[in-house]
């Protein structure tokens, strides 16, 4: 379930963000790690973590999960493909399913709710389609 809910957001974000290479999914880096979504456009540069964790929209996203993103955020590797100096911070975003939430995000949504102490990490929850029930 979990690829399939990435697929989704990748699919929601490239409406988001129609140019070409604005958005890209698994990009593989260094270290055999490969991160889920890359934004590459100009003023929203993230690196984009899926996580099929309904719990999320009630608590902080685990402290695992935090350092995975922090590990990809960090990687010289990620910093080419966004054109970054290595003296900048990348923004990271956890997008975490959540029926509880409007059924389109927005731009100006994706870095409305911070996490914790990290410095430009975000959670944003997006509802899943759901089928009438017959």
């Amino acid at each position: 379930m979990s690829k399939l809910f990435e697929l989704y957001v990748f699919q929601r974000l490239k409406v988001l963000f129609p140019a070409p290479e604005a958005i890209t999914y698994h990009d593989r880096h260094k270290g055999k790690t490969e991160t889920d979504i890359l934004i590459r456009a100009a003023d929203k540069q993230c690196v984009v973590d899926c996580k099929y964790k309904p719990r999320y929209g009630n608590s902080s996203p685990s402290l695992e999960d935090k350092r995975q993103l922090a590990g990809y955020t960090r990687q010289k590797s990620v910093y080419d493909k966004l054109s970054k100096p290595y003296c900048e911070v990348i923004r990271g975003l956890i997008i975490y399913s959540h029926q509880n939430t409007k059924d389109l995000f927005e731009i100006d949504s994706l870095f409305e709710t911070s996490i914790d102490e990290y410095v430009d990490f975000y959670k944003l929850g997006i509802s899943l389609p759901e089928l009438p029930l017959t």
